[in-house]
């Protein structure tokens, strides 16, 4: 694969985070950059992340950024009922 910064950066985080599905992965990215560069839609789209929350605190590490997931809201109980 001839990839992009931004597709290497992406595959890394993917296989920092547990990510063995490399023909998925590629084929992901192949269609993301075929479909308007959407590259992190089409890695989640594609279900092949075994942890997204892992795959963005790799991402934001490779980047020397933090990342805090956004806790799950509880359907019975919504932040603005």
């Amino acid at each position: 694969m001839n990839a992009k910064p931004i597709e290497k950066l992406l595959v890394n985080a993917a296989r920092d985070s547990g990510c063995t599905d490399d023909a998925g992965l590629e084929q992901a990215l192949l269609l993301a950059s075929q479909n308007g560069g959407k590259f992190i839609d089409a890695i989640l789209d594609a279900a092949i992340l075994p942890d997204e929350s892992a795959f963005f605190h790799a991402l934001g590490a490779s980047l020397s950024l933090p990342f805090t997931p956004a806790p799950e809201v509880d359907p019975k109980d919504p932040p603005h009922a």
